[in-house]
């Protein structure tokens, strides 16, 4: 065990290695894959040599991170002999993005239900203004569910200003091959419910009662559900351009500081708790408990929060220090960010150029 925490440093830079790479295309995985399962063999069999299982160890994790992103890549390959193309898809949604004029949704593993329809990409994202208030709303459907819709859908356009980030190839990091508009507002309908992620759906619905009633509490409203939820619907395009020209924009998405926020209350909290309960403080150390429940806390936050990226990578690395600290065994520096490099790009392999 003790090698493996000492490697865990390498394992992340190599992971990171293989993603950079296949984003150059400069490693297919049509080399990673068999390299990496030649390289998992071998050392599940070199068992007596420590040295040859660190390197079997570093190029797994150099190939999974390579197989992780081209994956992503090649799902979102899409190339119409024609410049739009009008077509009725079907997909699980993977995302769903609100604001006060603009509104997003990502589907994956999309599919044309028509045999002889166009080829399409495995993820399109849709986005237009919102729904008018008559209609249903395509924005109100819940992650996990499948939807059918009709619309047009082509690929990213490049168009950026020199040195800023490439939204074609940012969105192709993330499997999403094409942007799509609804022909008409009403053309979309649920198909199968979200059955399979029930504890999904409902932290889903809290998160959007929850939102709801702090936007209706007042003018601040928008702007506490953004702080506290990461929901910035409720935010309107002058206060948003107000915060990115006061380069304030972090405060608004729910990241690692609002995370260590909430952990540290809880931490404070519990402790304060634990202290005065005489008897149990005797049999064991307050400080202990206090931290797990902090990170129990933190890990309901962050699901509540939408689960970003960057609360992701704050949870395992909340998680990696309580560890540490519980079993009071001092940790290697750069441990805990090792880990949370490498549990968020196997999930997320795209966020290491975000």
């Amino acid at each position: 065990m003790q090698p493996l925490r000492r490697l865990l440093p390498l394992l992340a830079a190599a992971q990171a290695a293989g993603i950079l790479l296949a984003d150059r295309v400069w490693m297919r995985s049509e080399i990673a894959l068999p390299a990496g399962l030649l390289a998992l063999l071998l050392g599940l069999f070199a068992k007596g040599s420590p040295r040859l299982r660190a390197a079997s160890a570093i190029i797994v994790f150099f190939c999974a991170g390579a197989v992780a992103l081209e994956t992503r890549l090649d799902a979102a390959r899409f190339a119409p002999a024609e410049g739009v193309v009008e077509a009725t898809i079907e997909g699980r949604v993977a995302r769903v993005g609100r604001q006060v004029d603009w509104m997003w949704v990502e589907l994956g593993r999309v599919r044309n239900p028509d045999a002889a329809g166009p080829s399409l990409p495995r993820g399109v994202r849709i986005q237009g203004p919102p729904t008018p208030p008559a209609l249903p709303a395509l924005e109100s459907h819940l992650v996990g569910e499948r939807i059918r819709a009709r619309v047009r859908l082509k690929p990213p356009r490049a168009l950026q200003n020199p040195g800023s980030r490439d939204r074609t190839r940012s969105l192709a990091r993330r499997g999403l091959g094409a942007i799509g508009h609804l022909v008409h507002p009403a053309l979309h309908v649920e198909i199968e419910a979200a059955n399979a992620a029930p504890l999904r759906e409902f932290l889903e619905r809290v998160r959007a009662d929850g939102s709801r009633r702090l936007r209706a509490a007042g003018p601040g409203g928008g702007l506490l559900a953004a702080l506290s939820l990461g929901d910035r619907s409720g935010l309107s395009p002058q206060v948003r351009d107000t915060l990115a020209r006061l380069g304030l924009s972090h405060l608004i998405a729910v990241s690692g500081l609002h995370l260590t926020l909430i952990a540290a209350l809880a931490y404070a909290v519990g402790r304060l708790a634990l202290t005065r309960l005489g008897s149990l403080v005797e049999r064991s150390d307050p400080r202990r408990l206090s931290i797990l429940v902090a990170v129990g806390f933190a890990a309901g936050y962050a699901l509540l929060s939408g689960w970003g990226v960057p609360v992701r990578r704050a949870l395992v690395f909340l998680i990696a220090v309580a560890v540490g600290f519980a079993r009071r065994r001092p940790g290697i520096r750069g441990q805990p960010l090792a880990l949370a490099a490498i549990v968020v790009l196997a999930f997320e392999p795209g966020a290491l150029f975000e």
